[in-house]
């Protein structure tokens, strides 16, 4: 399965609405045609999540080398989400990431998907927690927190 094929999949855009509905904070998904002929029988789904809507949810502030990496128009990624707030509120981003991997599991799963629109061969996963420089907000210094 190419790249393409995946992002016309119904399966794979269920996935994608399905999360984008249920946590606020992720602004895009998508994969990396490297990760598609790479792992045989795993798709890893690239979230891009707006750290500050995050952060403000949670009521803990964004990393500091995250702001400024954001700050010199350069991408952040990690594969944890609690790594964009310095360890602060670790079980809470622990939580939410398993959560987000059984809203997956369950939507990929769900009799409500035709069998013939599945993606059988392959599973989906959660890949890397991507933040742009385009989520920080105007004036960073009125950030809550």
């Amino acid at each position: 399965m190419t790249k393409e094929e995946l992002e016309n999949n119904y399966t794979y855009k269920v996935v994608c609405r399905v999360l984008m509905r249920q946590f606020p904070f992720i602004t895009d998904i998508s994969v990396s045609e490297e990760d598609m002929s790479k792992y045989k029988r795993s798709i890893f789904l690239n979230i891009s999540v707006n750290p500050f809507v995050l952060g403000q949810m949670f009521g803990v502030r964004v990393a500091s080398y995250v702001t400024r990496t954001l700050e010199r128009g350069e991408t952040y990624q990690s594969i944890y989400l609690s790594i964009m707030f310095g360890g602060s509120a670790s079980n809470e981003m622990h939580e939410l990431q398993e959560l987000m991997r059984k809203v997956v599991k369950t939507t990929t799963q769900s009799s409500s998907i035709p069998h013939e629109m599945r993606v059988y061969d392959k599973e989906f996963n959660l890949g890397d927690f991507i933040a742009h420089p385009d989520t920080l907000p105007p004036d960073i210094t009125t950030i809550p927190n």
